[in-house]
């Protein structure tokens, strides 16, 4: 009987080993023959959003301050994006009892691929009497949101869904008797650290002072030197009009001498009025001096001068004349010893020469009479001029274009502005 056993286990055993010999030639047949046909590629599921709680310490004691960070991370892509609902976490509105919470902050999002991190920072303590050395959990949170899908153009919402985070434990030491009943945050600073901050403040607000009133007094030392400057220049009084001013009032006589001419023509007083101008607009035009004289308001002028005012508020009366002859302008259109004239102000003179002869002889000549077309082409020429010295009397000191700069005589009254 027992070899009879073995020859049929030993029969069992060959056709056990023939089988599993011919299923695997069979399958390796099956694998040549089969077509090969690549797997499907899956798509990788991961959650919306994902928000986790860290802590700076995991023991505090009663009534210690500790940070607690809530950092959330949600999908936002160009085709999905989660949107959660914030305002369930501000600090305001957090509910994390036990836990006060004292204060929080939201830090700026940070985008980093198909993630949008945003987190909030709290400031918790914990006041109770009944859970000194336990561990007390910061209670799980909701947080809600939906995820929107871009459809081409138009954002399809979703649902609302809610995402709950995990309570964090934090454990809690007793650092106080067993009968404390009030439980209080003590101020670190004592009287003498309140004392010296009284102290600094108090110095900080004298040198503050000091040098404020040193200030002060270098601001008035420096207008009182400023006063002493203008009162060591020439008086008001005594300082006389410019050549633009000078200039400009002539005009406004020669403008005066037109309407007077049109309406009652030529008199020997108009004659005498626009000689005085003439010789005035040569006298500025050679650089000679001009006489001016400040007289009361009831002073009556002279023959030759002209009446200006000077001053705004407080006008006063200068009485005008210059002793400039045709001969003078002749000798500068001769140009002996000088340097030659452009022609702008050849020009100038000869018309301010030929106005001069024309007056002089209408004043002065013996048995002359003159036609009103000469005289009224003086006081066009004599217009002319003065248009032009007004120019030349506001181009300023800084110019730098030679081609504008008046020339000599012109530039030295033009500079003396």
């Amino acid at each position: 009987m027992t070899s009879i056993g073995w020859l049929i286990r030993l029969r069992n055993v060959s056709l056990v080993v023939v089988g599993m010999v011919l299923s695997v030639t069979t399958a390796a047949a099956q694998q040549k023959t089969a077509p090969v046909t690549k797997p499907a590629t899956s798509t990788l599921a991961t959650d919306p959003i994902r928000c986790w709680w860290k802590t700076d310490k995991t023991a505090v004691q009663v009534g210690e301050r500790f940070t607690l960070a809530l950092t959330c991370s949600v999908i936002e892509t160009s085709r999905v994006t989660v949107v959660p609902d914030l305002t369930q976490l501000e600090a305001g509105v957090v509910q994390l009892a036990p836990f006060e919470v004292l204060s929080g902050v939201r830090h700026q999002d940070v985008k980093a691929g198909m993630w949008r991190y945003l987190q909030y920072e709290y400031t918790l303590r914990l006041i109770e009497d009944n859970f000194f050395r336990l561990d007390v959990d910061i209670p799980s949170l909701s947080i809600n949101y939906n995820v929107q899908m871009m459809e081409g153009v138009i954002a399809q919402q979703g649902r609302e869904l809610k995402y709950v985070l995990r309570p964090l434990p934090i454990r809690i030491n007793s650092l106080v008797p067993k009968d404390t009943a009030d439980i209080r945050d003590a101020s670190h600073e004592t009287f003498a650290d309140i004392e010296a901050r009284s102290f600094r403040a108090t110095s900080e607000v004298v040198a503050a002072m000091i040098c404020f009133g040193f200030a002060l007094v270098l601001v008035g030392l420096a207008i009182v030197k400023s006063f002493a400057r203008v009162r060591a220049r020439v008086p008001e009084a005594n300082r006389g009009l410019t050549n633009a001013a000078i200039v400009r009032g002539c005009s406004r006589e020669l403008r005066r001498l037109q309407q007077e001419v049109v309406q009652g023509g030529w008199t020997p007083d108009a004659v005498s009025r626009a000689l005085a101008v003439v010789r005035i607009a040569g006298a500025i035009a050679l650089s000679k001096p001009v006489a001016q004289t400040l007289v009361k308001q009831d002073e009556v002028e002279r023959g030759g001068q002209l009446v200006m005012r000077k001053g705004l508020w407080r006008s006063q009366r200068v009485l005008v004349c210059a002793s400039v002859t045709a001969m003078l302008i002749s000798q500068r259109l001769a140009g002996r010893n000088s340097k030659p004239l452009e022609a702008r102000t050849r020009a100038l003179l000869e018309g301010l020469h030929g106005a001069l002869e024309v007056y002089n002889a209408a004043c002065y000549g013996h048995e002359v009479q003159l036609e009103r077309a000469a005289l009224e082409l003086a006081l066009h020429q004599g217009a002319d001029a003065l248009r032009q010295l007004h120019r030349f009397t506001l181009w300023p000191r800084w110019a730098s274009s030679e081609s504008l700069r008046p020339a000599t005589p012109l530039e030295d009254m033009a500079w003396s502005r």
